[in-house]
């Protein structure tokens, strides 16, 4: 059985991250447009004054079902103040909060229980020796948000080496959209760091901060081979 190489791995989990970031890009996007759309026909049925209510005072609520709502003999799944609906899909709210706690939950269980394994096999090393400090800070960032209702206790906070200036100590752990991209960021360089030291490749012009991007292609076998 041939073992891996290092490069393989790694073009694995890089491939992972794209799937990953590419769903996360999507969601938002989702997100986002629920709420300005949700926005308008709320725009459309309140009074100027800006409350959400309607002609005769009563909060205007929504009906939101996977259902076709012309069909008959649809059963809604949830109604909703339409001023819940906006804040919850709002770049703050729970659902990009949740869909971003999702995604480092996923990504540092793939790593972890994966491609990290994966590496230290075919390295021929222990476990903890396949270690980036990047991924330790997600692990203290994903223990918060499972056991402390992710708020970033100051224990924690100081067990941070990357993402310190990201967050606060005691504090609720919002991740906004650029936040994510760069916590994405922090993994690529991670990986091509890894990448160089455990293939003992030269470093990129410019070193591992300037980087913006990392692709890793696959390598093929010459079908011509040399005279001895």
């Amino acid at each position: 059985m041939m073992t891996e190489s290092a490069d393989d791995i790694l073009q694995d989990f890089l491939a992972f991250m794209d799937r990953q970031r590419g769903v996360y890009i999507d969601s938002m996007a989702g997100f986002a447009g629920h709420e300005v759309r949700i926005e308008q026909q709320v725009a459309r049925v309140v009074r100027p004054a800006g409350r959400k209510l309607d002609a005769d005072g009563n909060s205007v609520v929504m009906m939101a079902s996977y259902e076709d709502p012309s069909r008959p003999n649809v059963i809604h799944s949830r109604i909703v103040r339409t001023s819940d609906y906006v804040s919850d899909n709002s770049e703050l709210g729970f659902n990009a909060q949740h869909q971003a706690y999702a995604l480092i939950a996923f990504v540092l269980a793939y790593w972890e229980h994966e491609t990290r394994v994966r590496l230290a096999a075919a390295q021929g090393v222990p476990l903890n020796n396949i270690k980036s400090d990047i991924f330790g800070d997600l692990m203290q960032i994903r223990h918060s948000i499972l056991h402390t209702k992710a708020v970033l206790r100051s224990d924690k906070y100081r067990k941070l080496r990357v993402l310190q200036g990201m967050f606060e100590a005691d504090a609720p752990i919002l991740i906004t959209f650029e936040k994510m991209h760069e916590i994405f960021q922090y993994m690529y360089k991670a990986c091509a760091r890894l990448l160089i030291d455990l293939m003992r490749l030269p470093e990129p012009p410019g070193g591992i901060e300037g980087l913006t991007g990392i692709a890793i292609m696959k390598r093929v076998e010459s079908p011509f081979q040399s005279q001895a």
